[in-house]
């Protein structure tokens, strides 16, 4: 690792850290010596980020977090201050989708878009909307 790269001595807190990018961030981060948070609503595959992550030298601890969810967010901050006493790196990496039109696209069951979202009549509702949007953008 380039020194210029490094990260030794922060502490990052990553979001969607349990699977995909967010978890290839965390081993990134961590080879470059940063201390891990990882943030995911799946606990198991948390536990395996921890293994990985010390297997960098580092330290890592593991939150289930639903980052729509303020009192979890609050958990998130207070728990990494209290084992860490700082956040220098946030990553806000968490997000979801649920395969749905927004609303109904006339004549969009001819289009190629049909093979990826099977309900195109089917627009998501509020409460489908709400969850997408506490968690993309609010959290």
């Amino acid at each position: 690792m380039l020194k210029e790269f490094s990260l030794e001595g922060k502490v990052a807190v990553i979001t969607g850290a349990g699977r995909g990018i967010g978890r290839a961030i965390a081993s990134t981060f961590a080879e470059a010596g940063a201390d891990i948070v990882a943030a995911s609503r799946t606990g198991a595959e948390l536990q395996e980020k921890v293994a990985e992550v010390e297997k960098h030298g580092r330290k890592c601890i593991y939150l289930p977090t639903d980052i729509a969810n303020i009192n979890h967010l609050k958990e998130l901050v207070d728990t990494t201050l209290s084992e860490f006493g700082k956040i220098d790196i946030l990553v806000n990496n968490a997000g979801m989708n649920i395969m749905r039109m927004t609303i109904p696209i006339p004549g969009a069951e001819k289009m190629r878009i049909a093979q990826l979202i099977p309900d195109l009549n089917e627009p998501l509702t509020d409460p489908e909307w709400n969850v997408i949007w506490n968690t993309n953008a609010k959290g």
